[in-house]
């Protein structure tokens, strides 16, 4: 198999030029600050970043190159090594469709991913708070065919809706557009993969099939670059998922949990229980410590949200720091 991208969107509101812009841009579009959809926990960086890159080259180390994302007036972080042999800094204006419409829709800017100069036909998308748990190989995100693995979480529920209307909106919409693609006639995975969450870490593409569907289904993601923030008409990324798995070119999974308590005990001694991946919102991240310990996951994250405070913040940066102790290549020496 030929080398493997690793690929991630940052921002961090810290930056004061470019959160400006940001707020600008809300207060020219007459937003106010919405959980669903802009809450100020979307942009805030928390050193992930750092303690991500750390995690991929402990456990990745075959990736080929990273390339991190930011906006053209962005900053990277200053630990960060420009220089570094295996990193390239990507400006959105490289990709995006119209550079000079403002954008803050980390959705929209995923579907641009693919344009990226020089990128793998292969590769992974991360954001920064996604981590690499234990060493993995390609193996673990591509099946022999070298298509991807596309793995799915929890089933879908009214209940879900209600929480997250934005967020489901927008995978109805991409499985939408699937249905309506393939006829309403679909593979008993692909029917699997229509009633749950997809899974949120790291996900593995084909670039040559995401540059197909993202031509297949433009008309639909055109319209995402005229609104620079998310909204229930977008279309979520899950529509590069259904549409491989509905063309025989990826393999539908479940992110699952292998339960200890379910086998035999001398069973359990020689193959502890494990998880694909697991994740964390701010009001559990202090389960997380244990929880990684017994389910050895293979991927985990540490998602933000507008509950988690200050002390919460400063406990995940320690967290993580104890985690990944040992400094990446990436980064500047002492900083």
């Amino acid at each position: 198999m030929e080398g493997i991208d690793l690929v991630y969107t940052w921002c961090d509101s810290a930056d004061p030029v470019w959160n400006a812009r940001r707020l600008a841009t809300m207060e020219a579009f007459d937003l106010v600050p919405d959980p669903a959809a802009n809450a100020a926990c979307r942009y805030a960086a928390n050193d992930e970043l750092r303690y991500s890159l750390r995690s991929a080259e402990r456990c990745v180390p075959w990736v080929r190159r990273v390339f991190l994302v930011i906006a053209d007036d962005a900053t990277p972080p200053k630990w960060l090594r420009l220089d570094h042999r295996k990193l390239q800094i990507v400006r959105l204006g490289e990709i995006l469709p119209d550079p000079s419409k403002p954008c803050f829709c980390s959705d929209a800017i995923e579907h641009r991913l693919a344009f990226i100069p020089g990128l793998s036909e292969r590769y992974l998308l991360s954001n920064d708070d996604t981590f690499f748990a234990r060493p993995l190989s390609p193996g673990f995100f591509y099946a022999r065919d070298g298509y991807p693995f596309f793995r799915f979480a929890g089933e879908r529920k009214p209940s879900g809706a209600a929480v997250y209307p934005t967020y489901v909106r927008m995978i109805e919409n991409a499985a939408g557009l699937v249905r309506e693609a393939f006829g309403g006639h679909c593979a008993h995975d692909l029917e699997r993969a229509f009633v749950r969450y997809p899974h949120h870490n790291v996900d593995a593409y084909a670039k040559s099939d995401v540059l197909d569907a993202y031509e297949r289904y433009a008309r639909a993601i055109a319209p995402m670059y005229d609104y620079p923030f998310r909204r229930p008409e977008h279309v979520q990324r899950v529509l590069y998922a259904y549409d491989a798995i509905a063309r025989g070119h990826g393999h539908f999974r479940l992110a699952v949990f292998r339960v200890k308590e379910r086998r035999p005990w001398w069973k359990r001694l020689l193959r502890p229980g494990y998880a694909d991946s697991l994740q964390f919102f701010g009001e559990g991240w202090r389960d997380g410590p244990a929880m990684l310990r017994k389910w050895r996951p293979g991927l985990f994250c540490f998602n933000d949200t507008e509950r988690s405070s200050a002390e919460d913040r400063d406990w995940l940066r320690k967290t993580l720091s104890s985690l990944f102790p040992v400094p990446s290549s990436f980064e500047k020496e002492g900083a």
